[in-house]
């Protein structure tokens, strides 16, 4: 226990809120608290609690703020950006952005397996966009145990369906390489993991770094999760609802059928996802969700409504498609009863 929890906890007020949060009396207030008393707040909450908490706050610059003063008191934190969506055609894209939720997701996922709890900081923006289920995203996901055996073809296919790229060696994460009976798969820019077969059984699991191939810890079995969030477990189908729907689009769907379809997703996102959810669908039940000026949260939401609105019949004026991330945004409306 630290000495500024323990002083906290002679506070009556806060000895109130922990009974509440304990008991799951919901919503409770908590008014007059400065950036550094919020810190103090949650990181007490947090070892006293042992609950997952979700911060969600009214845009980026708090976010990471909040994020920034969290990790000095050497929590397990975790920010979860919004996705930047395109309102118009690109072919260049970062690969940034889609790693850093996926780390979040994958992290959720872990936490959940090791019961472990964390803290998560996120934006209304990111809240309100729609994004694949957590079942489809997780529905392929490979469990790696010392002494089971697998088909390597059968592999290959699921590193592909998972969102890595195959290369000759991995130099970074979201690449796999299969190179006999050894399966290579980039974890990190610096970490993969090693997985060495005798026939189709796996005979050892290790962690290795990617710039000097040298290896560094031994494990019994490991989980693969995805490599992006843009995981489409039936592309022909897909294919041919935008082809149903947007027979004009010649370009983008020759595009998408050779493969080349993350880019298109936002576009067609509802082609891509016909069951949709949020980051909040990731959570389970035991999660604390803290709004972070719920005034100012509301009033973001209600001018990320508005944007998307003019942004709309600017596209439509200028006779292009709005794209379907943009168009099913969620209302701040659904989103309190989600979180209620």
């Amino acid at each position: 226990m630290n000495f500024l929890t323990q002083i906290l906890e002679e506070n009556s007020k806060f000895q109130e809120i922990l009974n509440g949060l304990q008991t799951k009396i919901s919503p409770i207030g908590i008014s007059g608290l400065s950036d550094v008393e919020k810190i103090y707040m949650l990181d007490a909450i947090l070892e006293k609690v042992e609950r997952p908490i979700c911060i969600l706050t009214y845009n980026e610059i708090q976010a990471k703020k909040l994020y920034q003063d969290l990790k000095k008191f050497g929590q397990k934190v975790w920010y979860f950006p919004k996705r930047e969506i395109a309102a118009y055609d690109y072919i260049a894209e970062s690969k940034d952005l889609p790693y850093e939720r996926i780390e979040v997701l994958n992290q959720i996922m872990l936490s959940e397996e090791h019961k472990k709890p964390m803290i998560i900081i996120t934006t209304i923006e990111a809240i309100m966009q729609k994004m694949i289920t957590k079942q489809e995203l997780y529905q392929n996901k490979i469990d790696f145990k010392v002494g089971k055996t697998y088909s390597l073809d059968s592999l290959k296919e699921k590193l592909v369906q998972l969102g890595y790229e195959r290369n000759d060696l991995i130099e970074n994460k979201g690449q796999f390489s299969i190179r006999g009976g050894i399966v290579d798969v980039g974890l990190s820019e610096k970490i993969g993991v090693r997985i060495e077969f005798w026939g189709d059984e796996v005979d050892s699991i290790r962690y290795f770094q990617i710039a000097s191939q040298r290896s560094t810890q031994m494990l019994k079995e490991i989980t693969i999760f995805p490599a992006h969030e843009f995981i489409v477990s039936n592309l022909p189908a897909c294919i041919q609802k935008i082809e149903e729907n947007y027979p004009e689009e010649k370009q983008d769907i020759e595009m998408i059928k050779s493969g080349d379809y993350v880019s298109k997703i936002d576009k067609y996102f509802d082609s891509f996802y016909e069951k949709q959810g949020t980051i909040l669908d990731y959570l389970n039940n035991n999660y604390c969700i803290f709004l972070d000026e719920i005034g100012k949260i509301n009033q973001r939401a209600k001018n990320i409504q508005e944007d998307n609105k003019n942004l709309k019949i600017a596209l439509i004026e200028k006779k292009k498609i709005v794209p379907n991330a943009i168009s099913n945004m969620i209302k701040i409306e659904n989103i309190n009863k989600a979180i209620e």
